[in-house]
């Protein structure tokens, strides 16, 4: 059972305040020194009610520290689409904003996220919010099992990846979804989200028997044409997946990334179009 929003156990109150204090820092220059100082005690409640750690792990969490939402539309998309016993699947789920959201929807999580210190994040914020009904998996999600070289960015570990050039790597384990599910005893997901820096293809490719199930799902999945670049792929290959299962998709989010087009994708059977 999900544990609802009003019975979560909250951080300590000073914790909260001092996050409401670095948050309202009238100076940037100034909240930058504080962040520095007093990150690891921070705390942020996102839109949904739940809290997450903040120390500047992603780049992401500083705005977390504000409350700010998350690609709005696709925050909308998944309200709509998921209720209690809902099952979602966050491949990519990163420190766990969508995973957070949906468990607070009533749905049963199984999250995906491959970077051992991300993981480790990821843990803590569910942790943090006393989610019962949340299953982690420390592994990326590809068309086959293995162990894999993550590549870990300079920048920001959001940006790791399975096909990056980064010198510095990682070893993590891979499952597909098929196995990993049937493994679990999860015979049907309601929604599956990817967002895989670029092994988008891959994670619908080991989930063959999933979208052609009886009860396939909705699935939004990133569109990164730089990241499918580093992987040797494009836009494309991810809609043509998509279209081979039977699904019908339509943008709903977009933006530009280090110049490249960025979009989220939902995807809908035929059945539930």
């Amino acid at each position: 059972m999900n544990t609802p929003p009003s019975r979560r156990a909250a951080p300590p109150l000073w914790n909260r305040a001092l996050s409401r204090f670095v948050a309202a820092y009238p100076s940037i220059r100034g909240q930058t020194r504080l962040r520095r100082v007093t990150s690891p005690w921070l705390v942020g409640r996102l839109p949904c009610g739940a809290w997450t750690r903040v120390s500047g792990l992603v780049d992401a969490e500083w705005t977390f520290l504000r409350g700010a939402h998350k690609e709005d539309i696709t925050e909308n998309r998944i309200k709509s689409l998921l209720h209690p016993g809902s099952v979602f699947v966050d491949v990519g789920a990163n420190v766990g904003y969508f995973t957070l959201l949906a468990s607070t929807l009533g749905a049963r999580v199984i999250a995906y996220e491959p970077t051992p210190s991300v993981f480790a994040r990821l843990k803590e914020n569910v942790a943090l919010n006393n989610l019962e009904d949340v299953q982690l998996v420390n592994s990326a999600v590809m068309d086959k099992p293995g162990v894999l070289s993550l590549h870990i960015s300079a920048d920001d570990p959001e940006a790791n990846s399975l096909f990056g050039n980064e010198s510095q790597s990682v070893q993590v384990p891979a499952v597909t979804l098929d196995d990993d599910l049937n493994a679990r005893g999860i015979d049907h997901v309601d929604l599956l989200k990817i967002d895989a820096e670029g092994a988008e293809s891959f994670v619908l490719d080991g989930a063959t028997r999933l979208l052609t199930s009886p009860r396939p799902p909705v699935v939004i999945v990133e569109v990164n044409a730089f990241t499918l670049n580093s992987a040797g792929l494009q836009p494309s290959d991810i809609l043509a997946r998509l279209e081979a299962h039977g699904y019908r998709h339509t943008e709903i989010e977009s933006g530009i990334y280090k110049g490249s087009y960025c979009g989220n994708v939902l995807a809908t059977p035929a059945s539930l179009a």
